[in-house]
């Protein structure tokens, strides 16, 4: 009896440990799988690859797929111009393991001002070689002075940006929800600024492999 249960016991821990071994090879696989899919999700993203829409408050928003890597994609990929940005901030160890989400946002500023002239006097009233104009509004402001040979601005520009990050399920032809129901996660960024607009917006966000 003795030996047979030696041999069961053999038998059991061979089983475990068989059993572990393929967990292991499995989960590795998986990751693998997925970090493939990351990279070629990544390359076939582009920076500029923003829809835009107009909300009910009649301002214009930039829509843009949010991209997920993991530290070892994000290593690999970190001269990308989408995360070459982040060797400037120095919380970032080289690694990059304590990364978790890098956001890139390129907007324009673009305003046509029409501003009267007004002729410059001096302490007795009387006109001197100088201009001036002035334009201001809730958000921007515009003044300069005009000399015979140059002419002087200042300008100042209020830009508020503001960004939501959400989830959508799939949907087949955008009506029916499909089985296995997956979250596509989206950022949403605009301006207040009507002079603003988002010409590319990236978001990844770092996962950690399981």
């Amino acid at each position: 009896m003795i030996p047979n249960l030696k041999l069961i016991s053999i038998a059991v821990v061979l089983v475990l440990v068989m059993g572990a071994t393929i967990a292991i090879q499995s989960s590795r696989i998986s990751n693998l799988n997925m970090e493939l899919k990351q990279v070629v999700k990544f390359s076939n993203s582009k920076d500029d690859s923003i829809t835009h829409y107009v909300n009910k408050y009649g301002q214009q928003v930039a829509k843009s797929e949010v991209l997920e890597l993991t530290v070892r994609n994000t290593q690999k990929l970190r001269e990308d111009d989408r995360l070459s940005f982040v060797k400037y901030f120095d919380g970032v160890n080289k690694r990059m393991n304590n990364l978790e989400q890098a956001t890139k946002t390129i907007a324009e500023y673009n305003k046509v001002i029409d501003v009267p002239i007004v002729q410059s006097l001096d302490s007795s009233g009387k006109p001197t070689k100088f201009r001036t104009f002035l334009y201001k509004d809730s958000l921007n402001s515009v003044n300069g002075l005009i000399k015979p040979d140059t002419v002087t601005i200042k300008l100042h520009a209020v830009v508020p940006i503001y960004s939501v990050m959400y989830w959508q399920r799939n949907k087949f032809l955008g009506l029916v929800r499909m089985w296995p129901a997956k979250r596509n996660w989206f950022n949403d960024v605009m301006s207040t600024n009507p002079s603003v607009t988002i010409k590319s917006y990236s978001n990844i966000q770092i996962k950690k492999r399981k």
